[in-house]
């Protein structure tokens, strides 16, 4: 093994394991937040999950399109930025993303649950789509 390869190694065992924790796989970890989520029919009759805190119950019944173009405006990006980050991603983690760019503005008293619904109302309003 030469010093590269050999520093190659240490750096990928400890980007994965922290010395002295158990190393988790994803399923024990998804598992594990898993726990605390909230089930819910969305219209369409498919089933979806949330946290259940303030803001998902706000963007429950919103589109993936909706909640970024309300995160795009209530963190002052440009329109599009978010469906440009997120193009390769599913409905469901562009929606996810989305919530916690919205969470963050919350959480830096950018804006508060108020404000998250009426940006969810416009947003839903210009693309036109249905929100409960």
């Amino acid at each position: 093994m030469n010093e590269h390869t050999e520093q190659a190694s240490t750096t990928e065992a400890s980007d994965t394991e922290v010395e002295g924790t158990p190393k988790r796989s994803k399923s024990e970890q998804l598992r594990k937040y898993k726990a605390g989520y909230d089930t819910y029919q969305l219209a369409s009759g498919n089933l979806s999950m949330d946290n259940g805190d303030k803001v998902a119950l706000i963007l429950r019944g919103a589109s993936p399109e909706a909640v970024m173009l309300a995160a795009e405006k209530l963190k002052g990006l440009e329109p599009g930025t978010l469906a440009t980050r997120y193009i390769d991603r599913n409905p469901g983690a562009k929606r996810m993303n989305a919530g916690n760019i919205i969470r963050g503005c919350i959480k830096r008293g950018d804006t508060n649950n108020a404000g998250v619904t009426k940006a969810i109302k416009a947003a839903s309003k210009v693309l036109n789509t249905v929100t409960s």
